[in-house]
């Protein structure tokens, strides 16, 4: 899986970029764990979680109509339960 992950910012055509989105990917990634340290955690608890994170991260930047897996996870949360959510989306109509 990191081989996978490496690959995006070692292929032939690969640019500044693609190798920063994944060296940000894996930052914001350790970034979490880090803040984490020393609290219940229930994400990411296990080595292949995280590496499967930063490739997720990656993909989700460089190739987002290929994260139809994500989409499909995203759209079946109920995510009109969370009062946040509904700030958000409550700001955004605003500003258009």
């Amino acid at each position: 899986m990191r081989s996978l992950i490496n690959a995006i910012s070692n292929r032939i055509d690969a640019d500044e970029e693609d190798q920063l989105v994944v060296t940000l990917a894996k930052k914001y990634i350790e970034t979490f764990l880090t803040t984490m340290i020393g609290k219940k955690q229930k994400y990411l608890r296990k080595r292949r979680l995280k590496i499967k994170a930063e490739l997720a991260s990656a993909i989700a930047i460089t190739h987002p109509d290929r994260a139809g897996i994500f989409r499909g996870l995203l759209t079946s949360h109920p995510w009109e339960e969370y009062e946040q959510v509904k700030a958000h989306f409550k700001m955004f109509n605003e500003l258009l």
